[in-house]
């Protein structure tokens, strides 16, 4: 807000006029003495102020008795306890929405991921309890009771494949020549 004022002191005669001026609660004191008759406040908040001026000629040593004016400045709408309310309303209610599409989107996303990992699930064979299996030549023995060949079990109960190799020790043992010439693995 800005406060402009303008005043004359014409009891005082045509000749030179000075003014001291304040605007309370701003200044305690006078401002200094000045010829011109006015004063521009400029930035005041909202509240009540009262302004006061002393005339005197040029060359007298006394001010006359100050006048007085009381000023009210009315807040602007923003500055109104209601605005500053209903801005933040409107920031909680912001947030509130926020914070609900976030859980939503959240919610959505953890629905699918469940999905996902259920039809996974569904598309996976596991193995489960105990394999019998034999201590001499490894073939398992299914439900039926028919015995097969470990591989052969675990393809058809599961989506695994298999290569085939040999290990080290077995290397020795079934090709002795073949495993001598083979440079070992550090």
């Amino acid at each position: 807000h800005r406060l402009s004022l303008t005043w004359s002191a014409p009891w005082l005669a045509p000749g030179a006029v000075w003014y001291q001026s304040r605007v309370s609660p701003l200044q305690r004191d006078f401002g200094p003495a000045s010829r011109t008759p006015g004063i521009e406040v400029e930035n005041l908040g909202p509240g009540r102020y009262r302004v006061e001026v002393e005339a005197r000629l040029e060359g007298e040593p006394t001010w006359s008795q100050p006048l007085r004016l009381e000023v009210e400045v009315a807040p602007r709408a923003w500055e109104t306890w209601w605005a500053r309310g209903a801005l933040l309303m409107l920031a909680v209610l912001a947030a509130f929405g926020a914070v609900r599409l976030r859980t939503r989107h959240l919610r959505r996303r953890a629905e699918e991921l469940q999905a996902a990992v259920e039809r996974e699930l569904a598309d996976t064979k596991v193995l489960r309890g105990l394999l019998p299996i034999c201590s001499s030549c490894k073939k398992v023995r299914d439900d039926s009771g028919y015995w097969s060949q470990i591989e052969s079990y675990i393809r058809e109960h599961s989506e695994a494949e298999f290569s085939h190799g040999l290990c080290p020790g077995c290397m020795k043992e079934l090709y002795p020549d073949f495993a001598a010439k083979q440079r070992p693995r550090e």
